[in-house]
């Protein structure tokens, strides 16, 4: 749910919290670490493995570090997600209630919500291209997308 920096800006700082909490003497090493784990997360987690290790059916990872932000990507991702769900709900309304004041006619011109030629072009085109992928003829489509676009700009 969250875009590649902001995953990893957050795994970085939930996995020195770990790091600080579990395994302080890693700290020093936490800055290239965690680069040598971003650049390939696969190989870093990779454990080294002896033949005692594999004897044993054991393995330990030469750091805590390349869990620590695998996991703590995997939980920052999991928290833009539930916070997502909580905010969608929380703005059903208040989003409700703004696209409606983008139709000037039915709100007072002072509550209105002027949106950028930009946003209007964006509107129109994907009013065009759905218009189309419904079954309308492009006259249609391009009628339905006006008319729309026409409604963002009706001044009260």
């Amino acid at each position: 749910m969250l875009d590649s920096v902001t995953e990893e800006s957050l795994a970085r700082e939930l996995g020195w919290y770990v790091i600080d909490s579990i395994c302080p003497e890693e700290k020093d090493w936490f800055a290239e670490l965690s680069d040598s784990y971003f650049a390939d997360p696969r190989s870093a987690l990779s454990p080294r493995r002896s033949t005692e290790d594999l004897a044993f059916g054991g393995a330990d990872f030469d750091t805590w570090t390349p869990a620590a932000l695998a996991v703590g990507a995997y939980v920052a991702n999991l928290l833009g997600t539930l916070t997502t769900d909580s905010l969608r709900e929380q703005l059903r309304a208040p989003v409700g209630d703004l696209v409606r004041r983008m139709f000037r006619r039915r709100t007072r011109p002072e509550d209105a919500v002027v949106l950028s030629p930009a946003q209007i072009t964006t509107v129109h085109d994907a009013a065009l291209r759905h218009g189309q992928s419904v079954g309308l003829s492009h006259p249609q489509a391009t009628t339905v997308a006006d008319a729309i676009v026409g409604e963002l700009y009706q001044s009260g």
